[in-house]
């Protein structure tokens, strides 16, 4: 269907090179605030590191009218119980392994922002 419209702008479907939007599908029991904050840090950190010539400094975030980018990533947890635990910042949910446990967060954010990132980087 082409309709002779040479301004994109105005269409929805065009994407923006300046955002992108991620969904992650984690094998936990639920994912916390924190752990999704520190992903998008960590993935940051990856992304400036790269001496590459293709970069997207916005990897899982949009642009915001002002200036400012939000995230727009999803981490999605299959909900087992049979994942680690003492990575929810939340005090009930840390009866179960006495307490948080900063290596197992420390695990789980370089993962999945590694995996993130090597998915970018096969885009090219």
């Amino acid at each position: 269907n082409n309709n002779n419209n040479d301004n994109d702008d105005d269409n929805p479907t065009t994407p923006d090179p300046e955002s992108s939007i991620c969904f992650v599908s984690i094998d936990l029991c639920m994912v916390s605030d924190v752990l999704h904050g520190r992903v998008l840090q960590r993935l940051d950190e990856l992304l400036l590191s790269d001496s590459s010539t293709f970069k997207m400094p916005n990897l899982c975030r949009d642009q915001n009218d002002d200036g400012s980018s939000s995230g727009s990533l999803s981490i999605s947890a299959t909900h087992t119980h049979s994942a680690p635990a003492g990575f929810l910042q939340y005090a009930l949910y840390q009866i179960q392994s006495l307490g948080y446990v900063a290596q197992v967060v420390d695990l789980l954010v370089e993962g999945i922002a590694q995996a993130l990132y090597k998915a970018h980087r096969e885009l090219r």
